[in-house]
């Protein structure tokens, strides 16, 4: 079976009904929460956040490139890494505007000034962004960074579904160790935001490039400083 061909049965089989909403869509599709969430929110949650007890709020194109993304890995298609990237391209490209809204608690600090999503993850364009609108949440981000790194080097390409999460895709697309350096320079530039003394800030992640973003939907460079 040529390539043409193996790529088209592999999308349809990866296509979900309906087509892709717009960013503007409500993002309360969904809502996951560790310890209670169904089968399918379980496998949407990335392994950098396992450990925490997290609420996730996905509009239907993250459901989709998620799920997408899940379906390619246990597919067992028999493809280069050169055609599953062109397929993973095109995934990202059809679900543009993919965001997913995390919410990291701690019932020892249930705080309602504090509550509020920690940090948002959305694709832009290409890019991954990833932006925490209040000062308590970069850690979190920092944090999140680094495990994502980290699980990137050890699983590598071909267990983006494993990664989890939006960042599964671009785990697959660029290989583990690639992945792994994005990652964890974004890590260190959230380590810069946090001795800035901001109160927001994020990182943009693509196939050639990492840098810092001043908010959510920005493919722009920012100067890192207090916000």
């Amino acid at each position: 079976m040529d390539f043409r061909k193996r790529c088209a049965l592999i999308m349809i089989g990866l296509s979900l009904s309906g087509g892709g909403l717009s960013s503007t869509t409500a993002f309360a599709t969904t809502t996951a929460e560790v310890g209670t969430q169904n089968e399918i929110n379980v496998k949407s949650l990335p392994i950098a956040l396992l450990n925490k007890r997290v609420s996730m709020h996905m509009n239907r194109n993250a459901e989709k490139l998620i799920e997408a993304v899940r379906l390619l890995d246990e597919s067992g298609a028999v493809i280069t890494p050169e055609q599953k990237r062109a397929v993973l391209v095109h995934l990202v490209q059809k679900y543009d505007g993919a965001q997913v809204d995390y919410d990291i608690r701690d019932d020892s600090q249930d705080d309602p000034a504090t509550r509020g999503h920690s940090f948002s993850e959305k694709w832009v364009n290409g890019g991954l962004n990833d932006f925490a609108g209040k000062k308590s949440a970069l850690p979190e981000l920092r944090s999140y960074y680094g495990k994502t790194a980290a699980s990137s080097a050890l699983i590598g390409a071909g267990g983006g579904a494993t990664v989890g999460g939006l960042p599964g895709a671009i785990i697959g697309a660029i290989g583990g160790q690639v992945a792994y350096t994005r990652f964890n320079d974004a890590q260190n530039d959230m380590k810069r935001w946090i001795r800035k003394d901001s109160s927001k800030g994020g990182c943009r992640v693509t196939a050639t490039d990492e840098f810092p973003i001043a908010s959510l939907g920005s493919q722009k460079q920012a100067k890192i400083q207090k916000l």
